[in-house]
């Protein structure tokens, strides 16, 4: 049984009635969760500010609400809630523009990660060579996703109030199968491949003034004869930097070009695992990676969707510092 609790910004606490739809999203590439539901009304309902959603014992979501709707016809009152989990502030707050010398992770972390209520970080503490810089218009999610992926080759992952910084896809793939004796089961596939997503070249200049002659391809899309070319400016930039932004770019446009979802009704996998699925239709997908995961409660039932890419996908986009 599901239980919604709300606060108001005096912190008067509000027991809502049962949603009669309710949809939890997690992402690998995000550190927030988000929360959508919509529950009957008896009258409007003040502002609200926080909302907590528990199943039993068991709290599933805590956090800010971004989006408040009350609707009213004649089948009555109705809310709506779109709300995000507590490190939403990562994202939300701008991070103070500096440059940081050999430092460590326990120095970023204190600077960018401490004063948002996040408890510690699971993983050793490494140091960055050399300058660190943080550029005018960051996040703090992005100044810590910058120095993992440099420091660590992964994307940071929150686990509760804690930092992960263990890289994903470790241990065995969980298999899914209809067909397979001890796979888990799954009530339907998808295969979704976005062809035209990924870019062929990037081409700028080597410096302010020379011609636009700097190329750097995406050999992958050239094989699959892609062509999307970008033109970016990248002013003042080094030519390692342009290097940089346009492997970044690159990167970005293959993140999720190739999905796999898988709906099920079973336990949830931790984000980050491997999967491998095996349909007699579809065929065999043997190198998956969960990077989303989204619940869903309502009338028809108790739906989990399960969103992969290959593996090989996501580990282009880390290494060209995309995600």
């Amino acid at each position: 049984m599901l239980s919604v609790i709300a606060l108001d910004v005096s912190g008067r606490v509000y027991a809502l009635p049962a949603p009669a739809e309710m949809t939890l999203e997690q992402s690998l590439t995000t550190p927030c969760d988000a929360l959508r539901l919509r529950c009957p009304a008896d009258a409007l309902y003040p502002s609200f500010a926080r909302v907590s959603l528990a199943e039993g014992d068991s709290v599933l979501f805590t956090g800010v609400i971004d989006v408040q709707t009350t609707s009213a016809d004649s089948d009555g009152w109705l809310l709506e809630l779109r709300a995000r989990s507590d490190a939403a502030a990562l994202l939300d707050n701008e991070a103070a523009p500096a440059t940081y010398m050999n430092p460590l992770f326990s120095d970023i972390f204190t600077r960018h990660a401490a004063p948002y209520g996040i408890a510690g970080f699971a993983g050793e503490d490494r140091r960055l060579e050399g300058p660190f810089q943080v550029e005018k218009g960051m996040s703090e999610w992005q100044v810590l996703e910058r120095f993992a992926r440099r420091a660590y080759g992964v994307l940071p992952r929150l686990d509760g109030n804690r930092l992960q910084l263990v890289p994903a896809g470790i241990g065995e793939p969980v298999i899914f199968s209809n067909t397979l004796a001890g796979a888990r089961r799954y009530l339907g596939a998808r295969v979704c491949i976005r062809r035209h997503q990924p870019l062929s070249e990037v081409l700028t200049r080597a410096d302010d003034l020379s011609p636009y002659a700097l190329s750097f391809p995406d050999y992958g899309s050239l094989e699959q004869r892609i062509s999307r070319r970008r033109v970016c400016v990248y002013a003042h930039m080094s030519i390692p930097q342009r290097k940089d932004a346009a492997a970044a770019l690159l990167g970005g446009a293959r993140a999720g070009w190739r999905e796999v979802e898988l709906n099920t009704a079973e336990d949830s996998c931790p984000l980050g695992a491997r999967l491998r699925l095996i349909d007699s239709r579809m065929g065999r997908f043997d190198t998956l990676l969960l990077v989303e995961e989204s619940r869903g409660v309502s009338a028809a039932g108790d739906v989990t969707t399960l969103t992969c890419w290959p593996e090989e996908d996501y580990t282009y986009a880390i290494n060209a510092g995309a995600l």
